[in-house]
């Protein structure tokens, strides 16, 4: 009964933190989903199974490539998994998602386990988006910060000093731009 009550606290937690775990058989790489994994990749099952191939292919395309990447280390090596990517979910929306996983230890006689988890970190991923935003651009205008335009036209330039052509830059000042703006916004 203890047993019992404590699973199904730890599976609320999960949920909580939209935390889903998986196993898999380093023989066949057939992963069985459990908890928040399988509403993230789109089952209803508690267990269902699903290869690494179709995981891959629920990866949103531009990550893909680095996913399979990191897949494909994790099973020749042995090491630990890693990777944070979107993720076309069961509800059509994208998500970002971590996983992480290790091999557990052998057991005489068992092939090879592999354990893993994938976390919603949407939330995070966006705030983070939004707070880069902001240190690049002016809350108001929504134009680049000084920092920032002197940052990228400095890539510009040395990026096109090799090529033969022309650049220019206008600057306008404006005199007691802080009353028009303070009136007009």
């Amino acid at each position: 009964a203890r047993l019992n009550e404590s699973q199904a606290r730890l599976e609320l937690a999960q949920t909580i933190a939209r935390l889903g775990h998986f196993e898999a058989d380093a023989d066949d790489w057939i992963l069985t989903l459990h908890n928040t994994a399988q509403s993230l990749l789109g089952s209803s099952a508690d267990g269902a199974r699903i290869t690494v191939d179709a995981f891959i292919e629920k990866v949103a395309k531009e990550d893909r490539e680095r996913v399979r990447s990191a897949w494909s280390r994790t099973q020749m090596t042995c090491a630990p998994l890693h990777v944070m990517h979107r993720i076309n979910g069961g509800d059509g929306r994208t998500r970002f998602v971590e996983c992480h996983g290790v091999f557990l230890p052998r057991v005489a006689g068992e092939p090879h386990r592999f354990l893993g988890t994938i976390q919603d970190v949407t939330e995070r991923q966006t705030a983070r988006d939004q707070l880069a935003y902001l240190a690049e651009h002016d809350v108001l205008t929504g134009s680049l910060t000084r920092a920032a335009f002197v940052e990228r036209a400095n890539e510009i330039l040395l990026s096109n000093k090799s090529k033969v052509r022309e650049l220019a830059i206008l600057l306008i000042d404006i005199d007691r731009f802080d009353a028009f703006n303070e009136t007009y916004g």
